[in-house]
């Protein structure tokens, strides 16, 4: 995501919290099209989703899985500390999911 954004905008200032979600979620919606082949209707885009069992966006996110009985998408979080400086965040954990779920 950095790359390309340096790429397209260079020097352009840190990106807020929805710039990385529509990045995660374009990715999502892309990965569900190619799926869901030629034949696209809701039902094979829902079907597509379905099949994502740990899908990966390159460390963006934790892994993205749906079934038919769970649209969640993801249920990992990470911790990160400041580096004020530089500022960025440090990851200080990998993904892990919460201790309890609803």
């Amino acid at each position: 995501m950095r790359k390309i954004t340096e790429k397209y905008q260079p020097g352009t200032k840190p990106k807020i919290r929805n710039y990385t979600q529509g990045w995660i979620s374009s990715m999502i919606c892309a990965e569900g099209l190619k799926r869901a082949g030629r034949d696209l209707t809701p039902d094979t885009l829902v079907g597509a989703y379905e099949t994502f069992k740990n899908f990966s966006t390159g460390d963006i996110s934790g892994p993205v899985s749906y079934s038919k009985t769970d649209h969640k998408g993801g249920r990992t979080n990470r911790l990160y500390k400041t580096d004020i400086e530089k500022q960025t965040f440090i990851p200080i954990t990998g993904f892990r999911e919460p201790a309890f779920r609803d």
